[in-house]
């Protein structure tokens, strides 16, 4: 239920056009505003924007709205991060000398003073090519790093600058070189990374053919932490497009960008990069082991895996013992859904099992523990049989095991089995065929299990 005014609060309604605004919160339910305005500046149906701001209280209602900067020339690309002590800092672009786009920025107190020099504005970026704030992202010590598309080279390269509270720069003049590669740098997006510097992400287009994705990330001092123009997140062959990028809380960012592989008009990728500049590999999401009476199946969630890629199955007896790759067919359900089956799990025993990507691990284990069993001759599968069966037979403990076939006449016509076995779980193998390896002709079949403690039978027809 709508907590204000039912079809809002008019912030800024006046003649001329306020547009595009950023927005952060003050910190107590309510949120400061900032915005391009051309109130004062309409001159036959050409505008030039200036730059306002407000604070709307947790109540509902306009605190305060003050002028951050009314000059000559427009200003736009408003960006507005939280300021240390309150209030909020502001940066845009600016047009006040004809051919350019410098940056300027000022910030304004939590009761709606702006500063020095609130005539004119901060000058932070300057030049003869164009400056575009692509970004600004709060450095966590209640500065601002501000992040530009520079053409100096001729190419949209990417540049930043960090600034202190009081819109001093506080990194080398002109600030840092976040990539050089060839051609177009675009669509820049920020995170800070928790710890005085940011992560930036951006579409790439160095290669002269399709726009890929690439990251990096600048530390409080703007050095490059990762690899020198960028880590390529996704280069995939197709255009990757419109990246967004929030922080991980771990000093790296999760990244999503517009992708078109595979022919599609459009799907949502994405991923998670480390604070040292690694892709973490894709999550498995619901592992886990259950028993089914008959064997042990392992289920996990994941989703948009390309089918060339491999998965294996590892498993590890509890509760220190090393993982081993098990050799499980697998089977892909709806929904991003896998599972395998363990049919070599031993009664009495506990399993952890964890699963791997292109023997990358992923995700956490799952355990599963068998329960004690006592010894008995399974059904064969398949059955019927054409010609060949698998038998399957649990021991409640090591002895010795004699699994025979035959006919309705109790004749024996082949021996599968004939020795000690160990406890737990065991499969033999039948090809249809007599001890004189003749094949055996078509109708039912006995299957007897003997032990030192226990006979059992079961029936098995054959279909040829």
């Amino acid at each position: 239920d709508p907590l204000w005014t039912l079809d809002g609060l008019a912030v800024a309604a006046l003649e001329g056009a306020q547009d595009f605004p950023a927005m952060i919160a003050d910190g107590g339910g309510g949120a400061y505003l900032a915005w391009e305005d051309s109130r004062n500046h309409e001159f036959g149906g050409d505008s030039y924007d200036d730059v306002f701001a407000a604070h709307v209280a947790p109540g509902g209602y306009l605190a305060w709205e003050a002028t951050v900067l009314e000059h000559v020339g427009t200003q736009n690309d408003v960006r507005l991060v939280a300021r240390g002590g309150g209030g909020g800092i502001v940066v845009w672009n600016d047009g006040r000398e004809v051919g350019n786009g410098d940056i300027y920025g000022s910030w304004f107190s939590p009761g709606g003073t702006v500063g020095p020099p609130h005539e004119t504005g901060r000058a932070l970026v300057t030049g003869s090519d164009n400056e575009i704030p692509t970004a600004a992202v709060s450095d966590g010590a209640g500065g601002v790093i501000v992040v530009w598309a520079d053409d100096t080279s001729g190419d949209h390269d990417i540049a930043a600058q960090r600034f202190d509270a009081s819109l001093d720069a506080v990194w080398a003049a002109g600030g840092v070189t976040v990539c050089a590669a060839p051609d177009i740098q675009t669509s820049l997006r920020a995170a800070s990374d928790g710890q005085g510097g940011a992560v930036l992400a951006w579409q790439d287009r160095r290669d002269g053919l399709q726009e890929d994705i690439m990251a990096q990330r600048l530390g409080a001092d703007g050095a490059a932490l990762w690899q020198a123009n960028g880590l390529g997140v996704c280069t995939d062959d197709q255009r990757q497009i419109m990246p967004r990028i929030c922080s991980d809380g771990e000093g790296g960012a999760l990244l999503a960008w517009h992708d078109r592989r595979d022919g599609t008009p459009g799907d949502i990728w994405g991923h998670r990069v480390d604070h040292d500049g690694a892709l973490v590999p894709i999550a498995v999401t619901d592992l886990s082991a259950s028993w089914t009476g008959t064997a042990v199946a392992v289920a996990w969630t994941a989703r948009r895996i390309s089918p060339d890629r491999r998965w294996t199955v590892e498993r590890a007896s509890w509760p220190g013992g090393p993982f081993t790759v098990l050799a499980m067919p697998l089977r892909r359900g709806s929904e991003g859904r896998w599972r395998a089956f363990d049919l070599d799990a031993s009664p009495g025993r506990t399993y952890r099992y964890r699963v791997t990507l292109d023997h990358d691990v992923l995700g956490t284990t799952a355990a599963v523990t068998i329960p004690e069993t006592t010894t008995r001759l399974e059904s064969a599968r398949p059955n019927p049989a054409n010609p060949t069966a698998w038998v399957s037979f649990t021991l409640a403990r090591r002895q010795t095991a004699r699994l025979t076939v035959h006919d309705l006449a109790g004749r024996r016509l082949a021996t599968l089995v004939d020795g000690v076995r160990d406890a737990g779980r065991h499969r033999a193998r039948w090809d249809g065929r007599d001890r004189g390896r003749c094949p055996c002709a078509s109708g039912p079949y006995i299957l007897r299990l003997v032990t030192d403690d226990r006979h059992d039978v079961r029936k098995l027809q054959l279909v040829r």
